[in-house]
């Protein structure tokens, strides 16, 4: 199957409505609004379904409802929309129209991140934790369910490594390339590690029992000088962004593309899609979420090198 790009949203100069900044989340609000997080602004755009500016939640600023650096957005299923934003202290609620509601947690440091919204008042995230053991820096990475208290309340995977200072590169493999999830409305939740040498993606429900295991075989495929080169600026970038206070010199990526790049989600079919790392035009293989049988592959025909490095988030 084929997909096609329909429209765009965003201008490099022009109308500040559609100038847009560092992009950290996209998702949907319950009536199909487009709700993009907008770090460098300190707000959520909002955008019809055929594009058209709606209004902005919050703005930069420490008044309630105001925010200074935003890192997660997740909808829930009722609609109501939530934000982390550590400079400003916590996670904080909107209603589904848009109304400030509340601060209903504290986090002010090592906070979850890439947020996705569950069945009930929750969500899953990802989160990284140091802890000394030994006299030795154990680094645990996991994939957590919150509550609105901003407390986990279930682990689904984890994984635990010795902090290297002298290889950073390894800190990295482990951290921002260790995995990606999704969750669908019924409260499931789909993680893949990211591995160059297999395709396997794993579902539990949510009290964390696995129902689901699918494997896929895929060609191992080598990346070029170029995607090396560019990874590595990308990493530089995104830790200058999130303000990280240690270098990466150090850093060269494994040569292998992962096989499974990213999960961007599950449809209103109940369809969980798996992006294809292999590919450079954007490749999906579309399964049942809760047999894991293959339905069908979709490609976005023509995007090329570029493709390796876009982002997509699919929901109801």
């Amino acid at each position: 199957m084929e997909l096609e790009i329909t429209d765009t949203i965003g201008v490099e100069l022009g109308d500040s409505s559609y100038v847009l900044g560092a992009i950290e989340e996209v998702c949907h609000g319950l009536q199909g609004e487009i709700l993009v997080l907008d770090r460098s602004a300190a707000c959520i755009r909002t955008y019809d379904s055929t594009g058209v500016f709606l209004g902005a939640i919050g703005r930069r600023g420490s008044a309630p409802g105001e925010l200074l650096n935003p890192i997660g957005l997740a909808t829930l299923e009722d609609g109501r929309i939530v934000v982390i934003d550590p400079w400003r202290g916590g996670l904080f609620v909107w209603s589904a129209d848009g109304a400030y509601q509340e601060q209903v947690a504290e986090m002010v440091s090592n906070t979850p991140a890439l947020l996705e919204g569950t069945s009930d008042s929750g969500f899953i995230a990802g989160k990284v934790t140091p802890d000394v053991i030994n006299e030795q820096i154990v680094v645990t990475t996991a994939l957590l369910r919150y509550d609105l208290s901003g407390e986990p309340t279930r682990t689904y995977n984890q994984v635990s490594f010795e902090l290297d200072p002298m290889n950073m590169g390894r800190t990295l493999e482990h951290t921002l390339f260790w995995g990606s999830f999704t969750a669908d409305r019924d409260g499931n939740v789909y993680f893949a590690e990211m591995d160059p040498e297999s395709y396997r993606i794993t579902g539990m429900h949510e009290d964390g029992a696995e129902f689901l295991s699918v494997e896929h075989p895929v060609e191992p495929v080598e990346k070029t000088p170029e995607e090396m080169a560019d990874e590595r600026a990308y990493v530089l970038a995104r830790l200058e962004g999130w303000n990280a206070q240690w270098g990466i010199n150090d850093y060269d990526p494994q040569p292998m593309r992962n096989q499974v790049r990213d999960l961007p989600g599950v449809d209103r079919f109940g369809r969980l899609w798996a992006l294809r790392g292999t590919r450079e035009d954007p490749t999906f293989d579309v399964f049942d979420s809760q047999t894991g049988d293959k339905l069908f592959t979709a490609v976005i025909p023509g995007v090329g090198y570029q493709g390796l490095f876009w982002s997509f988030h699919v929901d109801q």
